[in-house]
């Protein structure tokens, strides 16, 4: 069985070492910093207007550990390292299905859990950490018997976790939930356990070194949650649009019905159930939400496909029923995946990153003013040429400007249908050269293509996609279009060409 989890997870190897996830290059630039000058980063260091803005480093930990790594053992050893978390998560899922359940069903259900997982394998990536964790939450909270010996397993994982990762904070209601025992519902040894738990988390959480403002920066998120309406990944799966059938709701689909539809789930305990049903709603408003919701949810799925297998009159027919349309959509899978190498210098490639666009840019950029860049391409933009300051990145997102916005809202209204709004913003911030995103066609498969006739949805601008800050530059006399390619559009300020 080891040998077949290792068969299902090489694909997802190949996507992490040719794939390079826009944050990378600003944890390298993070942890280079506290590597050389041994403190943490306070302020936003690499920006240009928004240098001197404070900022907490929430993922300290992971950053010093990926710019070790990747000085190293470099991107591919890194990519090594990914793939073997989540080959582990994989056991541990493997070790909660096994009692009880073919090997038919293990080789099915972990197909399915690599099917939306994939989705979010694009480079070496810190959400991989939250899989494993979940993983073994759960793990922990049904199969080690001692509590004292759970607690002490909750309070590293929790410790760890959150100065890696601050998504291990939610977490912890994988274990507040699992630990409740409905046979002692108010008891007073449910009051006990649950202060002694309460408290180990809450204290392994506490234990970092940004103090309040780490607290400070989560409630920002929660109240200012621009980025869960803006960033792909954050949109609810229901407006994400075109839709990844084949690797995202379909699976999605086949690991939920069997727990709606039978008697599976009259026997899960309420405080999983409510557990299962907080995930799900979680996946159904944010796509990234979707691998946690497989992950809580395969043991479940896993024993409803057993007991559905042992009821069929034809069990032979039904496995191959079942088990033909997930090989025909891990085929997709594979139908994705770059086996081999795309560049050996991971920062070098030229898919979907404006390498030569920057090199270009390298040789004319202004002396004055600042630089407007896409907000994809900050991270790799910040290591590629650290001494050419950028306006935002991934870290941008939740970061307050003043009293009302923040740093993606601001990035966001340059690209106002308001040409007045984008005037404004690009005079406020004194840009005087951008590089930006050169709009890319989409094609829609068929799925989607008859979702859009039933929906009525628009799907021209798919076809010819328009993006109002390119179209404004273009059209001001005072811009210049400096160089172009497949992948990106350089503008410079015709002030700045003259100097």
């Amino acid at each position: 069985m080891i040998l077949i989890i290792v068969l299902i997870v090489t694909p997802l190897f190949f996507l992490i070492a040719n794939g390079l996830d826009p944050d990378f290059g600003w944890h390298l630039y993070f942890g280079k910093y506290i590597v050389e000058n041994h403190h943490l980063v306070t302020t936003q260091i690499g920006y240009n207007f928004f240098a001197a803005n404070t900022t907490v480093d929430h993922q300290w930990l992971s950053n010093i550990l990926l710019y070790l790594g990747y000085d190293n053992i470099g991107y591919v050893g890194l990519a090594i390292i990914s793939t073997l978390i989540i080959f582990i998560a994989f056991i541990v899922q493997y070790k909660l299905i096994t009692p009880n359940v073919s090997r038919a069903t293990v080789v099915i259900s972990l197909m399915l859990m690599a099917l939306p997982i994939s989705i979010f394998v694009g480079g070496v990536r810190l959400q991989y950490l939250i899989l494993l964790g979940a993983a073994l939450l759960i793990y922990i909270a049904k199969k080690i018997p001692r509590f004292r010996g759970r607690l002490l397993l909750y309070f590293l994982i929790f410790f760890l976790g959150n100065n890696l990762h601050s998504g291990f904070l939610f977490l912890s209601i994988i274990p507040a939930f699992l630990e409740y025992n409905i046979a002692q519902p108010f008891s007073k040894a449910w009051f006990q356990k649950y202060i002694i738990l309460g408290a180990t988390i809450i204290v392994a959480l506490a234990l970092n070194p940004n103090g309040l403002g780490y607290w400070k920066l989560i409630l920002d998120m929660l109240r200012d949650p621009i980025y869960q309406k803006n960033i792909s990944e954050w949109l609810p799966i229901y407006q994400k649009f075109p839709a990844d059938f084949c690797l995202m709701i379909l699976p999605l689909t086949l690991i939920t019905l069997p727990l709606i539809t039978n008697a599976v789930w009259k026997k899960i305990k309420i405080n999983e159930l409510i557990l299962l049903l907080i995930f799900f709603v979680l996946a159904l408003k944010s796509v990234r939400n979707i691998p946690l919701f497989v992950i809580l949810a395969l043991p479940y799925f896993a024993a409803e496909l057993e007991h559905e297998l042992r009821l069929a009159t034809n069990r032979k027919m039904f496995l191959l029923f079942f088990g033909g349309i997930v090989f025909v959509l891990y085929g997709t899978l594979m139908r994705q995946v770059p086996f081999g190498f795309t560049a050996v210098n991971i920062f070098e490639r030229k898919i979907g990153y404006p390498s030569e666009g920057l090199t270009f840019y390298e040789k004319i950029k202004p002396a004055n003013g600042n630089l407007l860049n896409n907000y994809g391409w900050g991270g790799y933009e910040i290591w590629k040429y650290p001494d050419t300051k950028i306006f935002i990145d991934g870290r941008g997102p939740q970061v307050g400007v003043g009293k009302d916005s923040t740093m993606l809202k601001e990035y966001l209204s340059f690209s106002s249908d308001d040409r007045t709004i984008t005037t404004q913003k690009l005079a406020e911030y004194n840009i005087t050269s951008t590089i930006l995103s050169k709009p890319q066609p989409a094609k829609l498969d068929w799925l989607n293509m008859i979702v859009a006739k039933v929906s009525n949805i628009d799907i021209s601008s798919f076809d010819n996609p328009q993006n109002n800050l390119i179209d404004y530059l273009k059209a001001d006399p005072d811009w210049s279009l400096a160089y172009e390619d497949d992948i990106s559009v350089i503008f410079i300020k015709k002030t700045e060409l003259k100097n």
